[in-house]
C-alpha cells in the first residue's frame, strides 16, 4: 500500500472481521492512511516494514508479556507512536498494565463507533500538533501551554503546572483517574475541567455517596449512571464507601454493567461510555492495609492518579491567587478591585492554610465585604488568621500542638535552645519579613531588628525588601 506523505499510517491488527470494519469505516472520514492485519501474522515484521503512527491492536488473546513486547518494540522504532489497546472486556488488570506498557486508550468491544472516533481523532490531532510523547516529565513553563479549558484552574507554580500538565494528559485517555487531596484543593473544580478538555458529548455528572446505606448508594449509583452517557461521573470520596460498595463499582468497570440485588426490584444497568473520576482526601494507600478499600479497584483508579497539593505546600501561588480573588469578589461585589499592602503576603504565605484555596478565597471574600476605597486593610486577614492559629491543633488533627511536638521531643532542649528554634521557625515562615515576624512574636519590630543584627547568618534586613518585592 502506498503512504501519501504527510498523512499518519495507522496500523490494526484486529482478527475479528466485524471489529476491523468498524476501525476501517471509522476511519474512512480521517485524514490517515490505514492497513489492517490478522493477529496471526507476524506483527514484528510488519510494524518493521511500516512504523506506524499509530497502532490499534486486540490483548485478549495474548499474555500480557507479549502485549509489554510489542508496545515495547513499537516504541523503539517510533518513540512518538500512539497505541490503543482493544478488549473484550474492561478488565482492570489489563487496563492497569496497558496503562504502565504506554497504551494511549483502552476501548472495549464490540467498538462502539463515536467512541472509536473520538479516540482516533485525538490520536491523529496529538500527531498533528506535533508533540514530541505523551509522557508528563516535562512541565510547562506557563499557561500558554496547557488547554484553555484549564484556564479556571488558577496557578503559575512548577506545582500547579505538573499537576495541569497531567490532568490535560489524562483527559485524552479512557482509563478512569483518581484525584487526591485536602478538602479545599480543588478536586472537583479539576475534574469538571478534565471532562470539559476530554471533548466528551455527555455529561458531567457529580454525586458523593459519603454516609449511605447499601440500599440508597444503589439507587444513587442507579439514578447517575444514564444521566452521564458518553460523558463523566464523578464521585466525591470514594474512599468514604464500604467495601461491598467498592465491589459494586468494580464490577461496573469491569464487566460494563451492574447486577442489583434482587430485594431492591432495580433493573440491571447497562454501562456504555461513561468516563469515572474519583476524588479523595485520604490517600488510598493508607486503607489498603487495615483492609478498609477493595484492592482491585485500587490498582484500577490509581493508573492514572493526581495529588492536590494542599497550599501550604504551594506558597509560591498565593500572589496569584490572591489576586484572583480579590478581582472575582470586587466583581460581584460591584467594586473595583483594590491594591493592598505588599506585606499581605507575606502574613498569607506565614499561615498554614487548613481549608486550602477555598479558604484563602473565604478570607478574600470577607475582606472585600468590609472594603469601601483605597488600599485594603489588611487588618481583616489578619483578625481571622489570629483566631484560626490558636484552633490549628483541632482543626488538623493530624498536626501537632506545641505540648505534643515537645511530648516526643527527645531530649528535650533547653530554654534557650526552643527560644532560639521558635524564633527561626516564624522568621523561616514569614520569610524574615520583620513587622509580620514581630505579630506572630508578639514583640516590637526594633526586637527582632535586633535579634537580626546580632544573627549574621539571618541576612539582616532582607526580609523588608523581600515584601517590597511581592
Amino acid at each position: 500500500m502506498s503512504r501519501r506523505k504527510s498523512l499518519p499510517l495507522i496500523l490494526i491488527v484486529e482478527s475479528e472481521e466485524n471489529e476491523a470494519l468498524t476501525i476501517t469505516h471509522a476511519l474512512a472520514n480521517e485524514s490517515a492512511v490505514f492497513a489492517t492485519v490478522d493477529a496471526k501474522e507476524n506483527i514484528k515484521d510488519v510494524i518493521k516494514q511500516s512504523p506506524p503512527q499509530i497502532f490499534i491492536f486486540s490483548v485478549d488473546e495474548i499474555s500480557s508479556d507479549q502485549q509489554s513486547d510489542i508496545i515495547s518494540f513499537i516504541k523503539q522504532i517510533n518513540p512518538n507512536a500512539i497505541v490503543i489497546v482493544l478488549s473484550q472486556r474492561a478488565d482492570p488488570v489489563k487496563i492497569v498494565e496497558s496503562m504502565r506498557f504506554g497504551a494511549f486508550d483502552y476501548l472495549v468491544k464490540p467498538l462502539e463507533p463515536t467512541r472509536l472516533v473520538s479516540s482516533i481523532s485525538q490520536a491523529i490531532h496529538q500527531l498533528k500538533s506535533q508533540t514530541p510523547s505523551r509522557s508528563i516529565d516535562s512541565i510547562p513553563t506557563d499557561r500558554s501551554q496547557l488547554s484553555d479549558a484549564f484556564a479556571p484552574f488558577v496557578g503559575e507554580s512548577i506545582l500547579t503546572l505538573s499537576i495541569l500538565k497531567k490532568a490535560s494528559v489524562y483527559a485524552q485517555r479512557a482509563f478512569p483517574i483518581f484525584l487526591q487531596g485536602e478538602t479545599g484543593t480543588g478536586k472537583r473544580l479539576l475534574s469538571r475541567l478534565i471532562h470539559n478538555a476530554s471533548g466528551r458529548t455527555g455529561d458531567y455528572v457529580y454525586i458523593s455517596l459519603e454516609g449511605l446505606d447499601d440500599d440508597a448508594f444503589y439507587r444513587e449509583f442507579y439514578s447517575a449512571i444514564p444521566r452521564c452517557k458518553s460523558g463523566t461521573l464523578y464521585i466525591a470520596d470514594i474512599s468514604k464507601t464500604t467495601l461491598r460498595q467498592q465491589r459494586l463499582i468494580q464490577q461496573w468497570f469491569q464487566e460494563q454493567e451492574i447486577h442489583f440485588p434482587v430485594n431492591l426490584n432495580i433493573p440491571d444497568l447497562k454501562i456504555e461510555d461513561v468516563r469515572l473520576i474519583c476524588g479523595s482526601v485520604t490517600p488510598l494507600e493508607e486503607l489498603l492495609p487495615v483492609g478498609a478499600f477493595d484492592q482491585n479497584l485500587y490498582y484500577a483508579l490509581t493508573a492514572n492518579s493526581i495529588r492536590l497539593s494542599p497550599l501550604r505546600e504551594n506558597l509560591e501561588d498565593i500572589p496569584v491567587l490572591l489576586d484572583y480573588f480579590l478581582e472575582s469578589c470586587a466583581q460581584k461585589q460591584g467594586k473595583k478591585a483594590p491594591s493592598y499592602p505588599k506585606e499581605l503576603v507575606t502574613l498569607l504565605r506565614s499561615y498554614t492554610f487548613p481549608g486550602n484555596v477555598l479558604e484563602l478565597s473565604t478570607l478574600a471574600e470577607n475582606a472585600m465585604s468590609y472594603y469601601e476605597k483605597g488600599m485594603l486593610s489588611q487588618a481583616a486577614f489578619q483578625e481571622i488568621i489570629d483566631a484560626r492559629r490558636v484552633k490549628t491543633a483541632q482543626i488538623l488533627p493530624e498536626y501537632m500542638s506545641l505540648s505534643e511536638a515537645l511530648s516526643k521531643c527527645e531530649p528535650l532542649p533547653s530554654l534557650k535552645e526552643a527560644r532560639e528554634l521558635y524564633i527561626q521557625e516564624v522568621l523561616r515562615r514569614t520569610e524574615k519579613n520583620q513587622s509580620a515576624a514581630a505579630k506572630i512574636l508578639g514583640v516590637t519590630r526594633q526586637a527582632v531588628n535586633s535579634y537580626l543584627s546580632v544573627h549574621p547568618e539571618a541576612n539582616p534586613g532582607n526580609g523588608d525588601k523581600n515584601s517590597e518585592k511581592q
